[in-house]
């Protein structure tokens, strides 16, 4: 992990993204249909490495608008933290250009984990603020299709679960379940 970024820093990388900046306009302003077709033209066009920031940044706005709700917020914050220490360095030493591309796997990984952090985030706000709820729905169905496209399939919770995945072994302590190994990815 890199140095931790100054609240400074972050602001000046949103500005550099823009998409959470109007994510941060949505939470204070609402969500118009304007912002909407923005935030879909938005992402519409970013790359991978692009939508990793923005998002980080986002759950960043998110957090700093829900500061009423800390157990939410400081869990935003650290993941997010957390994404842009790793790659916000590089991305601005870099002035904005693609991630090497040995970095692939660990960007799609980060992608997968703010996508299910933007779910629990979704979750977390429904039938309590229909922004953060909208947002975040909008912003992990298109990080979802992203890493679809990439061959990285996106599962939603529950999905495709069977008895037969489930692994007893009697040689391990009853109290631990076994990880399917069929399900590694290599």
């Amino acid at each position: 992990m890199m140095n931790m970024l100054s609240a400074h820093e972050i602001y000046k990388l949103a500005e550099e993204l823009s998409l959470p900046l109007v994510v941060r306009g949505s939470l204070t302003d609402g969500l118009t249909d304007d912002n909407k077709m923005l935030l879909a033209s938005m992402l519409h066009d970013m790359q991978k490495d692009q939508l990793l920031l923005s998002l980080a940044c986002s759950l960043r706005m998110i957090a700093e608008h829900k500061q009423d709700e800390p157990e939410i917020a400081r869990s935003l914050i650290y993941h997010a933290d957390f994404i842009l220490d790793d790659y916000a360095p590089h991305w601005r030493a870099s002035k904005n250009t693609v991630f090497p591309s040995e970095w692939a796997l660990h960007v799609q990984e980060d992608l997968e984990h703010m996508h299910e952090l933007l779910m629990l985030t979704r979750d977390a706000f429904a039938f309590r603020d229909d922004v953060i709820y909208t947002l975040c729905d909008m912003l992990a169905d298109y990080t979802k299709d992203q890493l679809n496209q990439g061959g990285f399939e996106i599962k939603e919770h529950g999905e495709d679960l069977k008895m037969d995945d489930l692994v007893i072994d009697v040689s391990i302590p009853s109290n631990i379940i076994t990880f399917p190994m069929d399900r590694v990815r290599h």
